[in-house]
């Protein structure tokens, strides 16, 4: 079955299959790029509110439009406004017959109920394209430009939603730009509903209240993990993203945009991957909203470097054979032993007795731990387990010995009853 690939918001587009009804496989997500009035593409926010036959089931789609002085975007600080006829929206699809050639595709938006939309764009098959100036321009429909092009004031930020849709029809249609449809017409059936959020600004992430306020940057192979802690003000649902920002270490203080994880919490940690072996970056990492709006970071790029390293080196480098391998990266669970091991086995012959032990078998199978899943996903269980008991084992003493002394009174009661 053809499926539906993505929805993007870019100018330059490969190429595009006919087909008789555009549709969404069944595991695939649309995937949203901007396009700001520059020519540069960025990752937009899609979410899916069901699977876009109808409007209830429609795609929801964040995209930012032009923003108030002093805001900041994750990859741009150049959108579109309503006189833009570079920034606007791209439909790359893949149908279930690629052999029609006498079909052409429409977009068209919701014009004041359930069942009339108004036709902005005939789209192309070269580059299926329609602009913030086409779906402003014409005959008025629910999006209304004018509220978002008021911007310079976070006093004055914005949010329209609109419903999209998208569908194709016989060239014999005579369907044309401004006239009138209705997606229930069987003429005009084919197609997918979007429910998109324009929006000039809706919140000034740049004020600390909402910021990463610390992250440790560890070690992996051709990857760099970062762990962070932060603050989202009042647990804004609209900051769901974090970017990181970074560069190599020799190009200085230099916060260029690197990738787009799609998770937010005042606690978690990702992973920067596609780097090279053996040379040093910096990142930092800022929260991001629906829309691309980013945070502030407490720390700074430059004191926030690290070097990945080839797992053998790491292996070899922190001695913990097993365990290294187990995580495939540096790790506080992994310096917790290694401190251990430091400060405590060494101290007693029965613990450098071990330590010998260890290192004499160990390394043989630290390589097949990194290569299979499951090993490493048995080595981190059972390291997580000693770490927690080791640490917390007076808690658990504790918590034992409750548990005997209740059952003990309860017996004692039921004796005595």
């Amino acid at each position: 079955m053809g499926k539906f690939i993505t929805i993007a918001f870019l100018l330059l587009f490969s190429s595009l299959s006919y087909g008789y009804k555009v549709e969404i496989g069944n595991d695939d997500e649309p995937i949203a790029y901007g396009r700001n009035t520059i020519s540069n593409n960025f990752e937009l926010l899609v979410k899916s509110q069901g699977d876009g036959a109808s409007k209830e089931a429609a795609f929801k789609v964040y995209m930012p439009w032009a923003l108030p002085a002093g805001s900041a975007h994750y990859a741009t600080s150049s959108l579109g406004s309503s006189s833009s006829t570079v920034a606007g929206i791209i439909f790359d699809l893949e149908l279930t017959d690629d052999s029609r050639t006498d079909l052409e595709l429409f977009v068209a938006v919701r014009n004041a109920s359930d069942t009339e939309y108004i036709i902005k764009r005939q789209l192309s098959t070269s580059s299926p394209f329609v602009s913030l100036n086409d779906l402003c321009s014409g005959d008025a429909t629910d999006l209304i430009c004018t509220d978002l092009d008021a911007s310079g004031s976070f006093n004055l930020n914005k949010t329209v939603d609109v419903y999209m849709y998208v569908f194709y029809a016989d060239d014999d249609s005579n369907f044309a730009v401004n006239s009138e449809i209705n997606p229930e017409d069987s003429s005009a059936s084919s197609g997918l509903f979007f429910r998109t959020y324009f929006s000039n600004d809706v919140s000034d992430l740049t004020s600390g209240a909402t910021r990463i306020q610390g992250q440790d940057l560890f070690r992996g192979d051709k990857t760099l993990y970062i762990n962070y802690t932060g603050l989202i003000d009042g647990g804004d649902t609209n900051v769901d993203r974090v970017a990181a920002f970074g560069s190599l270490q020799s190009a200085g203080p230099t916060e260029t945009f690197y990738q787009l994880f799609n998770q937010a919490s005042t606690t978690n940690n990702v992973e920067v991957t596609k780097l090279e072996n053996n040379v040093s970056y910096c990142f930092i990492l800022k929260y991001v909203n629906r829309w691309g709006l980013i945070s502030t970071n407490d720390e700074a790029l430059a004191s926030n470097c690290a070097t990945p390293t080839e797992i053998e080196q790491l292996v070899k480098e922190k001695s913990c054979y097993l365990v290294t391998a187990g995580f495939g990266r540096e790790h506080y669970v992994l310096e917790y032993f290694r401190h251990f091991r430091d400060t405590i086995l060494k101290n007693y012959s029965i613990g450098r007795m071990f330590i010998n032990f260890y290192y004499s078998t160990a390394p043989q199978y630290a390589h097949y731990i990194y290569e299979s899943p499951v090993l490493s996903f048995i080595i981190r269980s059972i390291s997580f387990l000693i770490y927690f008991v080791m640490n917390y084992f007076g808690f658990l003493a504790s918590g034992i010995s409750s548990i005997f002394v209740g059952l003990k009174l309860w017996k004692r009661t039921k004796y005595e009853e």
